[in-house]
């Protein structure tokens, strides 16, 4: 269940008409601000009777406070309705969070459903509406790139950069008694290709 709000502004603290107000008065704003976020027409007031039953005090009590408030400023009279002052302008309809959510959550779909689509078109069949601007982001740079290099066939260096191909490790220079790993390597090639009669 979600509990409704309204914003209480800090700079309250700061509006001399408001810190004028009496004790009794300033919680009687401050309740009436509830009460009048609750109606159906929010920033509106009931009846003097609903308002005295909301704030639990007698209806006299309730006409002078909406009195005091009115003379202060607090409240406006509107084709005879009761209206706390500036309501839009301090308390803004806006999204619940609810809404705020659905509305993340189609925006996440609609992008998840666009980057499939476009992801299933070949890269040389993607379009973009008139409208779109370009996009030149380095994901669609680097795959230009790679599509631009997988069309070009590889090219052999010239003979001056070629390196020599060894037919046997008998082509490798012999190695030296100071390096005890690599005399062991030719020993043992030495005694594979006696083996396999190529000497």
């Amino acid at each position: 269940m979600t509990m409704p709000w309204l914003r209480l502004w800090d700079r309250t603290l700061d509006l001399s008409k408001a810190q004028r107000l009496d004790g009794e008065t300033f919680k009687g704003w401050i309740n009436l601000l509830m009460l009048a976020n609750r109606q159906d027409a929010r920033g509106s007031l009931p009846c003097n009777e609903e308002i005295a039953f909301a704030l639990r005090i007698k209806p006299r009590e309730s006409l002078a406070l909406t009195n005091r408030l009115r003379e202060s400023g607090f409240i406006d009279t509107i084709d005879g309705i009761l209206v706390m002052h500036d309501w839009d302008q301090w308390q803004p309809n806006e999204q619940t969070n609810a809404e705020r959510a659905r509305k993340w959550r189609e925006e996440q779909k609609k992008r998840a459903h666009g980057e499939r689509t476009a992801s299933a078109q070949p890269s040389a069949q993607r379009t973009r509406s008139p409208s779109a601007p370009e996009l030149d982001t380095e994901t669609e740079k680097k795959e230009e790139e790679k599509n631009r290099l997988s069309s070009v066939r590889p090219v052999a260096p010239p003979a001056s950069v070629r390196r020599p191909k060894f037919q046997s490790s008998a082509d490798l220079k012999p190695a030296t008694s100071d390096d005890p790993m690599l005399a062991r390597i030719a020993a043992e090639e030495e005694r594979l290709r006696r083996a396999n009669g190529h000497l």
